[in-house]
This record gives C-alpha cells, sequence and structure tokens, in this order.
C-alpha cells in the first residue's frame, strides 16, 4: 500500500506557517460492500492547517467526496483515524460526534440542501435552531450573514424564488451561522454556470481571506485551483500528489 504524504518542502513551508493542523487524516480507507468489495479510499494520509483553503480534485469516483464525509465525521472509516484539533473521531460516541459537527463545522452541498418551505433568512438560522443561543443574537447574526453574502433583500424569499447562485450564496451563510473552525464544501459549484461560478468562488476566498476561515473544497474543476493554498488530488481512491495553489504563484 503506497501512502501519499506532503512533499518535505511543503510540509515545512505549511509548519512555518501553522504550528499543528486543525485536521487530519491517517491511513483512510473506506470500503463499501456491494456484492463485492469496493475501496472508495485506500490509506489517504494528509493534514489541513488553520486558515488554508485546500482543494481536494480529481475525476468522478476517486474519492474525493468519501474523504470529504470523513472529515466531516459524516461517515466512519473502515480502518485509519480521522482527528480534528488532536481528538480522534473514532475515540467518540454518535453524539459526541453530531455535537462535533454541529458547533464546529459548516458544510456546502453541491444541490444546496435548502429547506423548501423556509425563507432564506430561516435557512440560515437552522443551525442555530437546537442550540442554547438567544433568539435576538440568532435574527441579528443571520441578517449580518445574508448581507455580507449580498442577499439583504431576498431574506423572506422562499429558495424557489432565488436563483442558483443565490441559492449557493445561502447555503454558505448557512454553513457560516455557527462560526465553525472548518468550512467543508463538496462541488459548490457543480450545478453552477461559468459566472456564477467565479462570483461563488470570489466569495469563499474572501471569506477564507477576510475571516481566515479554514476550508476545505472538493471539486473537478482545474480552473478553480487559482484560488487554493493547496491542491490534494485523488485518483483511485489514493492521494497521488499535492501542488500548490494559484495562490502562491
Amino acid at each position: 500500500m503506497i501512502i501519499i504524504t506532503l512533499c518535505l518542502e511543503q510540509a515545512r513551508a505549511a509548519a512555518s506557517r501553522f504550528p499543528s493542523p486543525l485536521l487530519s487524516a491517517r491511513r483512510l480507507t473506506k470500503v463499501f460492500h456491494l456484492g463485492t468489495a469496493v475501496y472508495a479510499l485506500t490509506g489517504v494520509t494528509a493534514d489541513i492547517f488553520p486558515g488554508e483553503f485546500v482543494i481536494i480534485r480529481g475525476p468522478s469516483g476517486s474519492g474525493k467526496s468519501t474523504l470529504l464525509s470523513l472529515w466531516a465525521g459524516l461517515d466512519r472509516p473502515t480502518n485509519g483515524q480521522v482527528m480534528m484539533d488532536g481528538v480522534s473521531f473514532d475515540t467518540l460516541s454518535e453524539a459526541a460526534l453530531s455535537d462535533l459537527r454541529r458547533r464546529r463545522i459548516g458544510y456546502v452541498f453541491q444541490l444546496f440542501n435548502l429547506v423548501e418551505h423556509l425563507s432564506a433568512l430561516s435557512n440560515v438560522a437552522l443551525p442555530l435552531t437546537f442550540s442554547r443561543t438567544p433568539h435576538w443574537y440568532v435574527e441579528e447574526r443571520c441578517q449580518r450573514l445574508l448581507a455580507w453574502v449580498g442577499l439583504s433583500h431576498r431574506a423572506h424569499h422562499l429558495p424557489r424564488q432565488l436563483s442558483g447562485g443565490e441559492q449557493q450564496r445561502v447555503a454558505i451563510a448557512r454553513a457560516l451561522a455557527n462560526e465553525p473552525a472548518l468550512l467543508l464544501a463538496d462541488e459548490p459549484t457543480g450545478n453552477l454556470d461559468t459566472h456564477t461560478t467565479d462570483e461563488i468562488m470570489g466569495l469563499m476566498a474572501q471569506i477564507n481571506a477576510q475571516w481566515q476561515q479554514t476550508t476545505v473544497m472538493v471539486t473537478h474543476d482545474e480552473r478553480l485551483d487559482v484560488y487554493a493554498d493547496r491542491v490534494l488530488h485523488m485518483a483511485d481512491g489514493q492521494l497521488v500528489a499535492v501542488s500548490r495553489g494559484g495562490r502562491h504563484r
């Protein structure tokens, strides 16, 4: 089994910039049993450092979305370890892992996953619905987030009244509602045209730069490498290369 890690130069550069990883994968393997064993991931080891914008790129079936779901705690690996702030997910109960996701992780989906009968404002507020956060603060924060993504004027519109780009902006605002340490995005521009893709990527880059928001994004679009600090290249369930993103060129 071949485990691909950061090259020495990149690891040293990352270590000098960031003292310790926020998120780690160690020898991750994920097997699905679909009549026969299907290896979605095989021996993946990688680190994500605070404040980074990292893109995971590869063709369909390369394992990139599986890796993201394991890092999100949405699924458990067959073998290997996921750690956040040095805490291994395999030491956490399902309830504790769910609590960690709610408090520490924001997730942006390709298909937006907005609740159709709720307004944009109510969708943004969803991550805070079952918290003990005061109602006045939830209202204020969600209004502020919608303003930040340029949608104050759409706060009371339903998802079906919004364009695809607007729905994804609402989804990004929702993912940030709980002030997560980590923002994960699975093909967030996969259903958008080129112009809207550029707008969404500009917004995500701005969030990363201004808020030092650690961001990991899955895509198959090599054009988006320009927004990243690093690009993790996936193929056949393995991490096959790590390259510098366009922010270092």
